[in-house]
This record gives C-alpha cells, structure tokens and sequence, in this order.
C-alpha cells in the first residue's frame, strides 16, 4: 500500500483487509469503496508522474513523451476540401 494515502482510505483498508484486491463481482460501490479506489489511483499516478518529473500540470501527451523518448503528438492537419 502507498503511504500517502488519506486517513478515510487508510481506514477503508483496515476495516476490508483485501482492499484493494477485493472482486469486482459487485459492481456497486459504496461511498467509502470508491473514494478509497478513487484515492489508491489519484497516489498511484502522483508518484508516477514524479517519478518522471511531470508535476501537476503535465498532459497524458507530456507523459507519453518522457516515457517513450516519442516527439510531442501532433494532430493531422485537415485536408481541403474536394473539389
């Protein structure tokens, strides 16, 4: 588990000793469930990311791009019309 985690997912974890290996047979989350996933994947990409030296305000691109070494994503320019 992350250290980091919040008091109320600490406590989730503690009180469903298999978070977060619990099955998804039942796909109806309480509160408490999904914070606490919410939480435990909100961590998980936090220290990813500065892991890799993204901050907050890094893009799924910025990130693709210092994992892979890839050039930035460019969007294909439109084609004209025809004609």
């Amino acid at each position: 588990m992350i250290k980091q985690l919040s008091f109320s997912t600490k406590g989730y974890k503690a009180k469903y000793p298999d978070f977060p290996n619990q099955s998804t047979v039942d796909q109806f989350f309480d509160s408490a469930q999904f914070e606490a996933y919410r939480d435990l994947g909100w961590s998980s990409v936090e220290m990813m990311a500065s892991a890799f030296g993204l901050d907050a305000a890094a893009t799924a691109d910025d990130f693709v791009r210092r994992l892979t070494g890839a050039p930035p994503f460019a969007a294909p320019a439109p084609s004209a019309p025809a004609g």
